[in-house]
């Protein structure tokens, strides 16, 4: 008895921690909810001045390794590049394509490998708004390859075979190969069938003493992910610049908007770790609401 009893309040246990997390998948893999961030992120003055940093460091390198020749040039040519970028991701079709490109970054971030940014859309943005040259030295490096597509968190080396640009939008917003609100209805479904078979085996002594001890991991794990939930982002997000050696000032100056933003899209699982400890006092409540009229004859299970 002993050991069933142990083996259902291990299988609650392990449900609901299975629940919350692909919760919690479902909700930084969700498009809406990503896209909504990415735009928020988009508009923000620190976001775009990291993005231009980068992009602009890009193309020098690549104008650099092409021509030999324009090294002496590049102070003069920081400028008006610069410029061009702040210019491009300023007006509405740069933030449009910088919301892109940081919606499917975001949906990134439960993946395991690189993350992979791709900016080409808004390196052509910025170079319509650059002088010639600029604007075709711009183009070439985008049709070369050798700017646009940011990897972070590793090269173009640990990325997938033959993967340069980023997962598309349907197999990011999958859970173990289904549908994101598929999984998360399979695993909620076994974790009421579990309750329910808890509540309509054995003598009435027997049932109230499983409920209870059903109830106790749910307190424990819902009240322990709902603090995890908190710190969750900000782990998420190191996992990345851990393993940059260096963050531009500008790049540093986003980190706290973008773990507060991720923090917001967890809403649900929040909300769901707060049903999952109401569900299990409730469980545990039952137990001993009822201690006194509980079944006195002996129970064979």
């Amino acid at each position: 008895m002993r050991l069933r009893d142990g083996l259902l309040s291990g299988a609650v246990a392990l449900t609901a921690v299975l629940l919350l997390t692909t919760s919690a998948l479902a909700d930084l893999r969700t498009p809406e909810g990503t896209a909504e961030l990415a735009v928020t992120l988009a508009d923000d003055p620190d976001v775009r001045a990291a993005v231009t940093d980068a992009l602009v460091e890009a193309l020098l390198a690549d104008a650099a390794e092409r021509s030999p020749i324009a090294g002496g040039l590049l102070p003069l040519i920081r400028p008006l590049l610069e410029q061009a970028a702040t210019t491009a991701l300023e007006s509405p079709a740069g933030r449009a394509a910088l919301a892109s490109a940081l919606s499917d970054a975001l949906r990134q971030l439960t993946f395991r490998g690189p993350l992979v940014v791709d900016l080409r859309t808004a390196v052509l943005v910025a170079a319509e708004n650059a002088p010639e040259p600029l604007d075709t030295i711009a183009r070439t490096a985008v049709e070369r390859g050798s700017v646009g597509v940011v990897v972070i968190g590793g090269t173009q080396d640990d990325l997938p075979a033959g993967r340069v640009t980023p997962p598309g939008v349907d197999e990011l917003g999958r859970i173990a190969g289904m549908p994101k609100w598929i999984a998360l209805g399979l695993v909620g479904a076994v974790l009421i069938g579990l309750i329910l078979a808890v509540a309509r085996t054995g003598s009435a002594t027997t049932r109230r003493r499983r409920l209870a001890l059903a109830g106790v991991p749910l307190v424990v794990i819902g009240t322990t992910g709902s603090v995890l939930l908190q710190i969750a982002p900000t782990m998420v997000v190191e996992r990345f610049t851990g393993s940059m050696s260096a963050l531009p000032e500008s790049a540093v100056d986003v980190l706290p908007l973008l773990t507060d933003g991720l923090v917001d899209l967890l809403t649900m699982t929040t909300g769901l770790a707060l049903v999952l400890v109401v569900l299990g006092i409730i469980l545990s409540v039952v137990r001993l609401d009822t201690h006194s009229t509980s079944d006195s004859r002996p129970s064979s299970d």
